[in-house]
């Protein structure tokens, strides 16, 4: 007496655990490349808008210096200091050390703050992107949430209909 029962054994039911389910989404979206570009595009343009705002604060150092000689070689010139020049008709050395701090501000950015502006609006348009990648994320996640169920309950219905396949085959 030899009972053939056909029952698929290559898929096994994958147990879906919910404790961790919040893990799981944050470990989703940290493994997207999307994401990934996303948020360092808008890291970008947080570091370039800086550009526009602590940038204009810092002025720019100048340090110059030069030589040079003062006097006539023609004429007799009055010296600055008589005792140290005591000949009338020579070149005087004169050395020069300039410092200067120059702050570049465009009008632009006092009277109507137009790159600042632009930049908080690229700043809200990346994290629009990136509310709308993850919402196609959560939307992913929730169709293989639905494949899993439904691949679940075939295989609970493949074995109940192999178990009636069974009961039938014992009753014949």
């Amino acid at each position: 007496n030899i009972q053939l029962v056909s029952v698929d054994t290559l898929l096994n039911p994958v147990e879906q655990s919910t404790e961790n389910e919040e893990v799981a989404i944050t470990a989703a979206y940290d493994r997207r490349p999307e994401l990934k570009m996303l948020n360092l595009n808008q890291e970008a343009l947080a570091t370039a808008k800086k550009t526009a705002t602590i940038g204009l604060a810092l002025p720019e150092l100048r340090l110059n210096y030069f030589t040079s000689q003062f006097g006539d070689l023609n004429n007799r010139i009055t010296p600055l200091n008589a005792i140290q020049f005591p000949e009338t008709d020579q070149l005087y050395p004169m050395q020069v050390f300039n410092i200067g701090l120059i702050w570049k501000i465009p009008f632009g950015t006092l009277l109507y703050q137009g790159d600042i502006k632009k930049y908080d609006a690229q700043l809200d348009l990346k994290a629009n992107e990136i509310e709308q990648q993850k919402l196609t994320i959560n939307e992913e996640i929730a169709v293989c949430k639905i494949t899993m169920d439904n691949a679940r309950e075939q295989i609970n219905l493949a074995k109940e209909g192999s178990g009636y396949a069974k009961k039938a085959l014992n009753q014949s």
